[in-house]
């Protein structure tokens, strides 16, 4: 007897389109990207692109939605209930950085940098990638 999935019922985004070709043209736009996981705020992955296999995405939704749920309630407490975290920012040893970005209500785009990346370069196009799908996800009024 097979036990049904129940973290792909538990998300609006189970019914979404993958985005792992989204990911695959930030990929390619940006050669100081080495991986990149679109992800839901409950820790699905909802498309991956880059050096990471399947499970390594899984793991990385799973802990970014907790780096980004960290963030936000800690600005929250210093800035006031009503600031909204846009970003997250981990920066590695290495000079690698890991980027999570808000892009909706129930979206984020979590991005590992090469060495010594571009920083500003890549923030700049996180944060159109995300402002478009926010615009998009919003204009479809189903919250996801």
């Amino acid at each position: 007897m097979t036990t049904p999935d129940r973290r792909a019922q538990s998300t609006p985004l189970a019914e979404a389109p993958d985005y792992s070709e989204q990911a695959e043209k930030l990929l390619q736009q940006r050669h100081d990207l080495a991986a990149v996981v679109f992800l839901s705020t409950d820790g699905l992955i909802a498309g991956a692109g880059g050096e990471v296999d399947r499970e390594q995405a899984e793991t990385t939704a799973a802990s970014a939605s907790g780096l980004y749920s960290l963030g936000r309630e800690s600005l929250a407490v210093v800035a006031g209930g009503g600031a909204r975290a846009r970003s997250v920012t981990i920066e590695g040893e290495d000079g690698r950085f890991l980027l999570i970005v808000a892009a909706g209500d129930n979206l984020r785009i979590a991005a590992f940098t090469q060495p010594d990346p571009d920083l500003g370069g890549v923030m700049y196009e996180l944060a159109k990638l995300a402002d478009t799908f926010a615009l998009h996800i919003s204009s479809r009024g189903d919250g996801r």
